[in-house]
């Protein structure tokens, strides 16, 4: 059996494909139902402090209400002109403590400016260092010309701000008098210059 199409439809064909080549050549775009390709999507995360990060974005737009983290965050990134609306996306990861940026190369640059990545944390050591006796701390107390009347445990504290070997945190310590043990949660550096200081404050006299 042959199929034959109907003379009406190839005279429509012919009618619609004539239509066309004139709007073409009249300078006219033909519409089609084709979608236009979107600029390619990245993500990346940003490692940031986030209260300070936080206290600063608030700061920045004038919060006058309180408002969600989410809500702060995008509000200052719109505010930088950066437009991160559908398809583009923005969060902040309580986890990862990183500010997770799904949007276009233009942007992810835009967004990098604005969080840059905060300063590597020191890398902290438990060591133990030990004085020869109790009466390290009249040496103490005689070196930094006072502390009488001071409990041992701030005379000791007073003594190592005094030659330079500061242990506010990140930093840690504590002393242990039955066994006359300092013992340091530090950097590598902090504990070489606590081992001189406690060599030379052994050998005193």
């Amino acid at each position: 059996m042959r199929w034959e199409t109907p003379k009406h439809l190839n005279i429509l064909t012919i009618i619609l494909f004539v239509t066309s080549l004139g709007l073409a050549v009249a300078g006219q775009s033909v519409s089609t139902n084709l979608a236009q390709p979107t600029a390619a999507l990245r993500q990346r995360a940003y490692p940031v402090d986030p209260d300070s990060l936080f206290r600063h974005m608030r700061q920045a737009i004038g919060e006058k209400e309180i408002q969600t983290d989410a809500a702060v965050l995008r509000t200052y990134l719109k505010q930088k002109q950066i437009d991160l609306s559908p398809p583009s996306s923005v969060k902040f990861d309580p986890e990862t403590k990183s500010v997770v940026v799904n949007s276009t190369a233009e942007n992810l640059a835009k967004v990098e400016v604005l969080f840059p990545a905060p300063p590597a944390q020191p890398v902290l050591f438990i060591e133990t260092h030990r004085f020869s006796s109790n009466d390290v701390f009249t040496r103490m107390r005689h070196s930094m010309g006072g502390g009488e009347g001071q409990p041992d445990f701030e005379v000791l504290g007073n003594f190592l701000k005094n030659k330079g070997v500061e242990l506010a945190p990140p930093f840690s310590w504590f002393y242990k008098p039955l066994e006359k043990w300092l013992i340091v949660r530090a950097t590598k550096e902090n504990h070489e210059a606590i081992d001189k200081l406690v060599a030379e404050i052994n050998s005193s006299k």
